[in-house]
Order: structure tokens, then C-alpha cells, then sequence
């Protein structure tokens, strides 16, 4: 994969990252994210993996529940 293309899905993943988590409620949040799973050939499990970890990182590292 060429450098830019795997910066541009990164970037990808990060929108779809924000745009989630201005979502209203949890259950449309998993939801959602078990949808858009698939658009970025991620398995549903590594996709809410990887969202924990840019939820914790856009909170300072503290737990958002």
C-alpha cells in the first residue's frame, strides 16, 4: 500500500471515528459502528477496538462512561 493511500484511509477511519461519536445514544453508536465496520474492511470487533482507543485518546485518557 502506498504511503498517502494508507494516510488517507487513517484519516478515513478518523472521521468516521468523530462523526460516530456525535451520535446520539449508545445503541445507534455500536450500531453504527458495526455498519461502518464493513466500509473500512476491518473486522466489527478490531473496528469498536480501535474507537475505545481514539474515545480514551480525545478524552485525555480518562473512561467516558
Amino acid at each position: 500500500m502506498n504511503p498517502s493511500q494508507f494516510d488517507l484511509d487513517f484519516q478515513t477511519l478518523l472521521a468516521s471515528f468523530s462523526a460516530i461519536s456525535q451520535l446520539k445514544g449508545q445503541l445507534q453508536q455500536q450500531f453504527v459502528l458495526n455498519r461502518v465496520a464493513a466500509f473500512h474492511g476491518l473486522p466489527r470487533a478490531e473496528f469498536r477496538r480501535l474507537y475505545s482507543i481514539w474515545l480514551m485518546e480525545q478524552t485525555g485518557g480518562r473512561s467516558n462512561g
